[in-house]
């Protein structure tokens, strides 16, 4: 039995399950995930994952996802959703987060790049002195762009650790409304999309470095447009939702953007690139940020 959940745990490009007991990522070893979870994943899922893989391979910014090999999660109850760790050599060089639709479908609402992305071991605090699984998708919680784990502590309470940078959130999170975006419905990229421009304004940075942004006005954007013009111009952003930062992982450093063309619709869907290191690069819906926060032009100095 234990020789088949191994056997189970990869899913490789070509669809054809075989990975042995020496394949298994080092990173995952711990992940106490059952056969019956990986039965339980719909074949769609599996095909999104890889349609998306195969047409973000073809940018050099997503080129480490050529023949990669996939861990698909499931993410925590009620999310309806999975996280994929996209795996070359056994290491992690990014991930999607595919979630189910109001038409019976998927989409992939999230992606990125880097050797620590969402939910990576790397991330877990090491001082926890907790039994749980890290990769039980009981303790995988996503909510717009806060991925985090929920675990107990010895003492019964709640304890919120940062998916993206392991950080521990205030209690606050299990309870409070997180914002409300702009978007009316789902959107995620679906398997007859197709990949549009690919624009990199800038290389990572961290906002909190130089806060004379704080001090500044912010930029008058309301829409995809406005945002795009902005990164067009080689320029970084800060998003901050101010006050409702905490679901953000933090004011966001945005360096870019990517659209995609859908199929049955002549707007585009925009994500959003945001991160502090080349080790974890997301990418996500611009409709999670806009009026939920303000954009801001950074200091520019020598920080990187």
């Amino acid at each position: 039995m234990k020789r088949i959940l191994q056997r189970m745990t990869l899913v490789v490009s070509s669809f054809i399950i075989s990975c042995s007991m020496t394949n298994v990522p080092p990173l995952y070893a711990s992940a106490q995930l059952t056969a019956q979870q990986y039965m339980n994943i719909p074949a769609a899922v599996e095909q999104l994952a890889q349609d998306t893989l195969s047409k973000l391979s073809l940018e050099l910014e997503f080129s480490s996802f050529a023949n990669a090999e996939l861990l698909i999660m499931p993410l925590g109850p009620g999310t309806h959703g999975y996280i994929v760790h996209i795996l070359q050599s056994a290491e992690p060089v990014g991930y999607l987060i595919i979630t189910a639709t109001g038409s019976s479908g998927y989409a992939v609402t999230e992606y990125g790049t880097g050797s620590t992305p969402l939910f990576s071991s790397l991330l877990y605090p090491k001082d926890m002195t907790s039994s749980t699984d890290m990769h039980d998708s009981r303790f995988m919680k996503y909510n717009g762009t806060l991925a985090y784990w929920q675990v107990t502590d010895h003492d019964g309470h709640s304890i919120h650790i940062d998916a993206s940078n392991g950080d521990q959130l205030p209690d606050f999170v299990s309870y409070a409304s997180s914002p409300i975006t702009i978007s009316k419905s789902l959107e995620g990229i679906q398997p007859e999309d197709q990949p549009g421009k690919l624009e990199l304004a800038s290389i990572p940075f961290n906002p909190s470095s130089n806060l004379l942004w704080l001090v500044s006005d912010a930029l008058m954007i309301h829409n995809a447009a406005g945002l795009m013009k902005q990164l067009d111009r080689h320029e970084r952003l800060v998003f901050s939702a101010h006050k409702q930062n905490m679901w953000y992982s933090g004011p966001l450093a945005i360096t870019g953007y990517h659209s995609w063309n859908i199929k049955q619709s002549d707007e585009a869907l925009i994500f959003a690139r945001t991160g502090t290191s080349s080790a974890q690069i997301r990418y996500i819906p611009i409709d999670k940020l806009l009026g939920c926060g303000s954009f801001y032009v950074p200091a520019q100095h020598n920080e990187e």
